[in-house]
């Protein structure tokens, strides 16, 4: 997107990603308050029945740091819930915090993975919860991602492997058992990962 932006396209271009991201009950991602700086925007969402206050507590959602946006190159990156947004705008300032990636701009992942990552006019918002749900159901107490926010962003088609993306650039390779009730500490079988090149890389060596 040439030249600077106004309030209006910088909205849009925030809810393209709010639009594609999974979201239960029949509700929606809805932008709740903009406040413009220097250098573009800090836009605040949530979801629609907490902005209305219909739904109860149990419509709020955790971890929804604002999204910001940069006026003259249409950068966008979302907030995490783990530090001060002034800190993290520092970081991404800085180039330090990385910018959210067009849907269209992605790495290509190696066969046989199956791309869960959210993009505009995909079907697959209930994989994605499913995974999440599965992963969480398995998980106790002493696993390495018991307490963690994890995001599906691929599954392997030849078996029951699914690559998760967790706080803080970090991501996981974990090897569901889709057994009856929780698995024991050392299951789900995973391996963290401590950037998207090592993700790749591993995502490789599992197609071999």
């Amino acid at each position: 997107m040439a030249g600077d932006l106004d309030e209006e396209q910088a909205r849009a271009l925030v809810q393209q990603w709010l639009d594609i991201t999974p979201i239960r009950d029949d509700d929606a991602w809805v932008i709740i308050g903009v406040r413009e700086t220097d250098w573009g925007w800090l836009i605040g969402w949530t979801n629609r029945r907490a902005a209305e206050a219909s739904g109860g507590p149990r419509c709020w959602y955790p971890g929804v740091g604002p999204y910001l946006v940069d006026r003259r190159s249409a950068r966008v990156v979302r907030c995490g819930s783990g530090h001060s947004v002034k800190h993290q705008v520092d970081l991404w300032r800085r180039g330090q915090l990385p910018d959210y990636p067009s849907p269209e701009g992605r790495d290509q992942l190696p066969e046989p993975w199956f791309d869960l990552r959210p993009q505009p006019g995909d079907h697959y918002a209930a994989s994605r919860l499913a995974m999440t749900a599965e992963l969480n159901r398995e998980l106790m107490p002493g696993h390495i991602l018991h307490g963690e926010r994890a995001e599906p962003l691929a599954k392997c088609s030849h078996c029951d492997s699914v690559i998760y993306e967790l706080p803080r650039e970090r991501f996981a390779l974990v090897h569901l058992t889709w057994a009856h009730g929780p698995a024991q500490p050392a299951f789900p079988q995973t391996v963290v990962l401590t950037s998207w090149a090592d993700a790749l890389e591993a995502l490789g060596e599992h197609s071999r």
